[in-house]
C-alpha cells in the first residue's frame, strides 16, 4: 500500500492540470476574499480597520463536501475507466490495499486544500489592519474540525466511488450526495438556529436535528464549531469506519467489468 500511495501522490504532483488547478484555486481564494473584504464591506460602509479575517474562516469549509465529491468522482473514478485498478490487481496488489490507499490519498488532498485556504487567510490577516479577532487557539480548533471532517468526507466519497466504480453512477452519485447534504445541512441549521432565536420545531424534531448536527460530519462544515471535541471525534470516527467497512466489503465482492 505505501508504494501505491506514493505512486498516487507522484502522479498527482506530476499532472500539469493539478498544478494549474492549485494555482487557480489559490488565486480564486485571494480574489474571493478581496471582493468580500474590500468591495462588499465597503459597500456596507464598514470601516476597513474593523474588518477581521476570521469572519470568513468557514467560507471554504462550506463547499468542502462538494470539492471532495468532485475530486473522488474525477480522480478516483478515473482509475476504473482507464484500467489502473485492473492493472494493480494484475500485478498482485490486494483490493484492500488499493482501496485504503485511495482513501488515504483523498483525505490527504482534502486536508492539503483546506490548509491552503487557511494559509491564504493568514496572509490576508497580515495585510488587513483588523487581522484576527479570535485567539490563535480558537482559530486552530476551527481549522482542525474542518480538516478532520473533510478527511472523513473524502473517505466517504472515495468509498462511494469504489462501490460504483466503472459505471456512470461513480461520477454522478458523489456529486448528488454532496449537494443533497449541503442543502439539508443548511435547512437543518436554519430550523435549529433561526435568526430570531425561536425554533418552531416540535420537541422530537429538535432532538433529531440536534443529534444530526452533533454527530454528522457534513454539519461540521457549516458555520463555526458548536459542539465539544468528543462529539466531533465520534461523528468523524463513525463515518470513517462505516465508509471503510462498507466500501471494502462491497469492493472485495464485486466483479470489475
Amino acid at each position: 500500500m505505501p508504494k501505491m500511495l506514493e505512486g498516487d501522490i507522484k502522479r498527482f504532483c506530476a499532472s500539469k492540470r493539478v498544478w494549474i488547478a492549485i494555482i487557480a484555486l489559490t488565486v480564486s481564494y485571494a480574489i474571493f476574499y478581496a471582493v468580500v473584504f474590500f468591495l462588499v464591506y465597503r459597500a456596507m460602509d464598514v470601516d476597513i480597520n474593523d474588518i477581521t479575517v476570521d469572519t470568513n474562516i468557514g467560507s471554504f469549509a462550506e463547499v468542502v463536501s462538494v470539492f471532495t465529491a468532485g475530486f473522488a468522482a474525477i480522480f478516483t473514478a478515473g482509475d476504473f475507466t482507464d484500467g489502473t485498478i485492473k492493472n494493480r490487481l494484475a500485478v498482485g496488489n490486494k483490493r484492500s490495499s488499493i482501496f485504503l490507499s485511495a482513501c488515504i490519498f483523498s483525505a490527504i488532498v482534502s486536508a492539503a486544500v483546506q490548509l491552503l485556504d487557511a494559509l491564504v487567510l493568514i496572509i490576508i490577516s497580515l495585510i488587513l489592519p483588523g487581522g484576527f479577532s479570535m485567539p490563535l487557539e480558537i482559530f486552530l480548533v476551527n481549522i482542525s474540525v474542518y480538516i478532520y471532517s473533510g478527511c472523513a468526507l473524502a473517505v466517504f466519497f472515495t468509498a462511494l466511488v469504489f462501490i460504483f466504480g466503472g459505471t456512470k453512477a461513480a461520477y454522478i452519485i458523489p456529486a448528488i450526495t454532496a449537494l443533497a447534504f449541503k442543502v439539508t445541512s443548511t435547512v437543518i441549521l436554519n430550523y435549529l438556529y433561526p435568526p430570531d432565536g425561536v425554533s418552531n420545531l416540535s420537541d422530537i424534531k429538535i432532538k433529531a436535528y440536534t443529534v444530526i448536527d452533533r454527530f454528522v460530519p457534513f454539519m461540521y462544515l457549516q458555520g463555526t464549531p458548536r459542539w465539544d471535541g468528543m462529539s466531533y471525534a465520534t461523528g468523524i470516527a463513525v463515518l470513517t469506519v462505516i465508509s471503510l467497512a462498507v466500501g471494502l466489503i462491497v469492493f472485495n465482492r464485486r466483479e470489475l467489468s
